[in-house]
């Protein structure tokens, strides 16, 4: 799983025109604001290349910058005799701090545990999904006060189009899109996992039970990447796709008889059992004949059951590999 990132992504940086006392105040906040979103760029790109030690130095980087930034704010006097738009900053700021330190450690403790779990994997993307709604309430208050600010001292701002914050606007886009599809992903192959725990086991009710659920679960899943709006080539949807169409072919065929085949094993074994315990020449001919029939007929279905089950194997593994390589080119193509 990629390492998870809060993106502070929503003030992008304001153009100016006119009124000198109040733009240059106004640009005096900005441009504490925008020291943070490239220090949060910075670690963006780290955490997206895969390499965590740095990814975790840029964190570090970015706390650091945050605190400077909500000092020199704090330190910025009235203008007009009002503090609000230097207020709604720090707010921002503070939240932003506490999300870095406090909401993301919470997201980074259940990311391994998400892995293993279905519930957990739940509450992570809930963990991840609130932090970044706390930001963005925190950004809209920012922004509404900047364009408050203009109006009362008679200019106008409109969004920056430098590199920093498409970097930025980009590098959000991204990581939703990325998210997005990797939640659809994941899902199903948790639940496909639980239906290969059943298989190994030979739990009929479990293979049954999953079966079902897995087949839903990839209809489902199916449907939410249609309705994902396209990004780029769309190949991480393309990879998730295959994928997903393979777990739901596995439910309705390839092992939609898994159950029967461990009742016929079942069966097979206590009759076995009975015949062996028999004491010789009480067992009829014709019943013993007619065990080893079975048997054998049963050995042919345990070696195609076998067989199917290694070219599923072979097949997933591909299709997750595939997934796994258009995650990591995604994150390269698109987050930098």
């Amino acid at each position: 799983m990629k390492k998870a990132t809060i993106i502070i992504c929503l003030l992008s940086g304001v153009s100016l025109f006119s009124q000198d006392n109040a733009i240059r105040y106004l640009s005096m906040v900005d441009a504490n604001i925008r020291t943070v979103q490239a220090a949060n760029l910075e670690y963006i790109l780290a955490a997206s290349n895969g390499k965590p030690e740095i990814a975790e130095q840029e964190r570090q980087e970015l706390i650091q910058t945050l605190a400077l930034a909500h000092e020199q704010l704090a330190s910025l006097p009235s203008f007009d005799g009002s503090t609000k738009l230097r207020d709604s900053a720090m707010s921002f700021l503070r939240i932003s701090h506490a999300l870095i330190i406090e909401d993301y450690g919470r997201v980074i403790s259940l990311e391994p545990v998400a892995e293993r779990s279905f519930d957990a994997m739940e509450a992570y993307i809930g963990a991840r999904a609130a932090a970044q709604s706390r930001l963005k309430g925190a950004g809209a208050m920012v922004e509404h006060e900047y364009l408050l600010f203009a109006r009362r001292h008679g200019f106008d701002i409109k969004p920056s189009t430098d590199a920093l914050s498409s970097s930025i606007t980009n590098a959000s886009k991204a990581y939703a899109h990325y998210n997005a599809v990797y939640d659809v992903f994941f899902r199903n192959y948790k639940q496909e996992s639980y239906l290969l725990d059943a298989i190994s086991l030979g739990h009929i009710s479990a293979i049954d039970q999953n079966l079902a659920a897995l087949e839903r679960s990839a209809t489902t899943g199916l449907g939410e990447l249609r309705d994902i709006n396209p990004f780029g080539d769309d190949r991480l949807v393309a990879a998730c796709r295959n994928l997903l169409s393979f777990y739901r072919n596995e439910a309705t065929g390839a092992l939609a008889g898994s159950a029967s085949f461990f009742i016929d094993k079942d069966d097979l074994e206590r009759r076995t059992q009975i015949l062996t315990a028999a004491r010789e020449g009480e067992t009829e001919k014709a019943a013993l004949q007619k065990h080893e029939e079975a048997s054998a007929e049963f050995r042919k279905r345990n070696d195609s059951f076998s067989k199917t089950n290694s070219a599923l194997a072979q097949k997933r593994d591909g299709l997750v590999q595939n997934f796994q390589k258009e995650a990591d080119l995604f994150m390269k193509k698109y987050v930098k």
